[in-house]
């Protein structure tokens, strides 16, 4: 009698075990995307003491309901600055965006857009999508564009190098024929040197 019963009490404790390991794949499985999104757009790992306080919290009675719905969610650090936010842009498309610590923008990523910035959020990389289907990235310093790698809808290759006015310097392209042209341009805008 002795042995049934500590059989089934082993029988429990693994069988709790187990559900405890299960829900914490759920919750990996459900948290790997979002950490895949971080670590794409910071470069780093998510450090490990931060992975561990992410455990999942004890069961609650009741069913999880199986659809959140929201126009905006809010990410809050301790102190209660939104650090992180998942909403709709102004023309309808979704948003999710990395704020520092006064509430600015450091990072975003929608649908065809990835942008990134430094302490300045003027001197940022963006990653786009035009509206015409073709990518193009961009190097921006104090709100001005230096330099952008383009593609233009026939195929063209186009890499263009801007002054601190704004203005072009140089531009190299490979036409859709794969013919190559080179570009320069004096301050005034004007061509001051061309090939072929």
């Amino acid at each position: 009698m002795q042995h049934g019963r500590s059989s089934s009490l082993e029988v429990d404790a693994r069988l709790s075990r187990l559900e405890r390991e299960l829900r914490r794949w759920k919750l990996a499985a459900a948290l790997g995307p979002v950490a895949l999104v971080i670590v794409a757009v910071t470069g780093s790992p998510l450090p490990l003491a931060g992975a561990r306080s992410l455990e999942a919290p004890p069961p609650r009675p009741g069913v999880a309901p199986a659809v959140v719905e929201a126009q905006r969610f809010v990410l809050r650090d301790a102190a209660g600055a939104a650090r992180l936010t998942l909403g709709l842009a102004d023309d309808g498309t979704a948003m999710l965006t990395f704020l520092d610590r006064d509430g600015e923008p450091r990072a975003a990523l929608g649908p065809r857009h990835l942008y990134l910035s430094g302490d300045d959020p003027a001197t940022a990389v963006k990653l786009l999508v035009t509206p015409g289907g073709t990518p193009a990235l961009r190097l921006e310093k104090d709100g001005r564009l230096r330099a952008v790698l383009g593609m233009a809808t026939d195929g063209t290759l186009a890499l263009g190098f801007y002054g601190q006015d704004g203005k072009g310097r140089a531009l190299m392209d490979v036409a859709a024929d794969g013919s190559p042209g080179l570009t320069l341009f004096h301050k005034s805008g004007k061509v001051a040197w061309s090939a072929p």
